[in-house]
């Protein structure tokens, strides 16, 4: 039943990516969470979770390594805060389950070109980090355990929407 939990947990975790919070500096209380989220970003944002002896079937490590993801994404998405338009398009389709109208851009104009650029790779980076983190968690339970066959359903379906975010935003790429 325990594991049963855990698995609703990771997976309602990975789905609901876009419950951001905090910064780097926030995760200075907890030097795991801080050394883990600083070696990530100097790895373009890929945790690898078992240099830091993560262990997902505990809550205490999930509970951190959640903070670590959502905090990761957080700052991602912070970099687009220099143009609003980036930011309010990319927070937007994070929230609504990674779908974005390309159609808000023109991509025959180089400026609105590099803004959906730039949404772009900061959407897929996140995308890219949560299916590194199911590919992770589903290690830490056993094949026949029901946490491991969900996290092989979530990670299929994170792999679909940087499939469909990447063919949508090149289709409109390559046209404009």
């Amino acid at each position: 039943m325990k594991t049963f939990i855990y698995s609703v947990s990771i997976i309602s975790f990975l789905f609901s990516s876009y419950a951001f919070a905090g910064r780097l500096e926030d995760l200075k209380d907890d030097e795991k969470c801080y050394k883990t989220a600083t070696a990530a970003v100097l790895k373009d944002y890929h945790v690898i979770w078992a240099e830091h002896a993560y262990d997902f079937t505990d809550e205490k490590d999930y509970k951190r390594a959640e903070r670590v993801r959502n905090t990761l994404n957080q700052v991602i998405l912070d970099a687009l805060k220099d143009e609003t338009k980036c930011y309010d398009v990319a927070k937007n389709a994070v929230e609504n389950n990674f779908t974005v109208d390309w159609d808000q851009f023109d991509f025959t104009k180089s400026e609105e070109n590099t803004q959906a650029t730039r949404v772009f790779h900061a959407l897929d980076k996140i995308l890219k980090g949560l299916i590194n983190d199911s590919w992770s968690f589903r290690r830490s339970f056993p094949k026949e355990s029901p946490a491991h066959g969900a996290l092989i359903i979530e990670s299929d379906r994170l792999n679909k929407l940087q499939e469909e975010l990447s063919e949508k935003w090149s289709a409109k790429f390559l046209a404009g």
